[in-house]
């Protein structure tokens, strides 16, 4: 049995499941119980909320109730169709925005930290992540997993032009690395709403290059990229290309201000 993932299939097993979607969660009080608790605690009232796989809308009522800055996004048009009727019936549309047909696709590099982190999202928005090793890190070559005074002892001297110098015997250049990430981008399915990518710091680079079309090392920018740091792009009505966010992390505020276990919270008190 293959595991690739297969969109169409989701989108029709969605769409023949109905009402069921709906439905299914009064055979299990607890996990809904559980969901909902964390829902409130987690989104405020001035929140907007992208909620992807919303289904036929049983958490979209809840979230209807904390804030009124919902899009609702879903695979299945099916799923979609009884999520709009369900509102309009039970009067929480007034708290969604749109309603949204796409699919969430998750592509990471194949290298440890990059895919560990895309297994994390993956478990929370429930789609399998696609390593990539087209999206991973320049390649450092022999200095790979060296300390940095023995990468300093066979480093290659800065030669012109920087961004056709590769730093160790066996790395990639600049130039190199951004082909290979450029490639992967410009393949990608441009039908496809929403694409989340996790990415290195200079790959990420790369990517940010690639979607703002500035080319490689034609402008002397670059971007300084936090760990675990979000950056959102879009395009907008006009066709043209926008940021939305660049290097955010307000996300992890929430985590840096919790208790990070029960022993914590002890000698806090």
């Amino acid at each position: 049995m293959s595991t690739r993932y297969d969109p169409a299939w989701v989108r029709e097993f969605y769409d023949t499941y109905g009402m069921k979607e709906w439905d299914r969660w009064e055979c299990n009080r607890v996990s809904w119980a559980i969901h909902v608790h964390y829902l409130r605690k987690a989104i405020k009232s001035d929140d907007r909320v992208l909620e992807m796989g919303a289904g036929a809308g049983r958490f979209t009522q809840v979230l209807a109730e904390i804030t009124s800055n919902i899009t609702v996004a879903d695979i299945s048009p099916g799923q979609l169709e009884i999520n709009e009727e369900q509102a309009k019936t039970l009067g929480f549309d007034h708290a969604v925005e749109r309603w949204m047909e796409c699919d969430v696709c998750d592509l990471t590099s194949d290298l440890a930290r990059a895919a560990e982190t895309a297994d994390i999202i993956a478990q929370h928005l429930d789609i399998p992540p696609t390593r990539v090793t087209k999206l991973r890190e320049l390649n450092n070559g022999t200095a790979a997993n060296q300390t940095h005074e023995d990468a300093a002892n066979i480093a290659i001297p800065i030669s012109s032009p920087v961004i056709d110098w590769s730093p160790y015997p066996g790395a990639e250049s600049w130039r190199t690395m951004c082909n290979r990430v450029f490639g992967f981008l410009d393949s990608l399915d441009r039908t496809q709403d929403l694409t989340l990518l996790v990415l290195h710091g200079n790959s990420g680079n790369a990517a940010i290059c690639w979607w703002l079309g500035l080319g490689i090392g034609e402008h002397n920018i670059a971007f300084d990229l936090a760990p675990c740091s979000i950056s959102h792009f879009a395009v907008n009505d006009w066709g043209e290309r926008t940021v939305l966010k660049l290097n955010d992390t307000s996300h992890l505020a929430a985590c840096s201000s919790a208790p990070h276990s029960a022993q914590d919270s002890q000698e806090e008190k």
